[in-house]
């Protein structure tokens, strides 16, 4: 049995995406160099992606197969994805991703992904006392947020950047105060992508062992 209802909709998505779309179907392989082959099984996401696109835009046929994309997808864990496994749709849309930026690197619109969905935030420690902040930057596709509880998509979104204090035995060790102080721990937006993508995270696992 085929279990592939999480690659159909991810994918159906990208192609609505007319930025993403066009970016993809206007790619020349006359300026991939000569590494890139279409016999090549590692690169042949990219040219599938832009057949399959090509397809679905001629409304000639009235569907695709996304079986044909689906074994060229690597999993985190090195393993080809299957149609007869069922996966998580957001590690599958961020793998995907992953994959299609790393073989445009050659090709004529190479920050094709970075354009449509890419944005970055910003992992914050903020000293309760001196507000002395130290900041990590993250660069994200999709952010995950929590609806089980919350009244809108606004509620959603104050939840995931709310901060969390970091006291007692983790406490932050302020390099200003150059001692362990109470601290603020937050992710906040630090460029928005022109996509915004969230994934609803709908399912809560409840097991019934005691």
């Amino acid at each position: 049995m085929e279990i592939v209802c999480y690659m159909n909709a991810v994918f159906h998505q990208l192609f609505m995406n007319l930025h993403f779309r066009k970016g993809i179907m206007e790619i020349s392989t006359d300026k991939l160099d000569d590494s890139f082959s279409i016999l090549s099984e590692s690169h042949n996401l990219l040219l599938q992606t832009k057949h399959a696109f090509e397809i679905m835009h001629s409304r000639v046929h009235k569907n695709y197969n996304i079986a044909h994309l689906c074994p060229l997808i690597i999993g985190s864990d090195r393993r080809r994805f299957s149609i007869h496994e069922q996966k998580d749709a957001n590690e599958f849309f961020n793998l995907y991703l992953d994959q299609i930026e790393a073989l445009l690197e050659p090709s004529n619109n190479k920050t094709l992904v970075q354009d449509v969905f890419g944005g970055y935030l910003a992992n914050e420690m903020i000293c309760d006392e001196c507000m002395h902040r130290r900041e990590h930057e993250e660069r994200f596709y999709s952010i995950n947020l929590d609806i089980q509880n919350k009244r809108d998509i606004k509620s959603s979104l104050a939840s995931y950047i709310e901060a969390e204090f970091m006291e007692n035995e983790d406490a932050w060790d302020c390099e200003k105060c150059d001692k362990k102080m109470k601290a603020r721990k937050r992710t906040t937006f630090k460029v928005l992508p022109n996509t915004l993508v969230f994934v609803l995270k709908r399912f809560q696992y409840k097991s019934n062992i005691k």
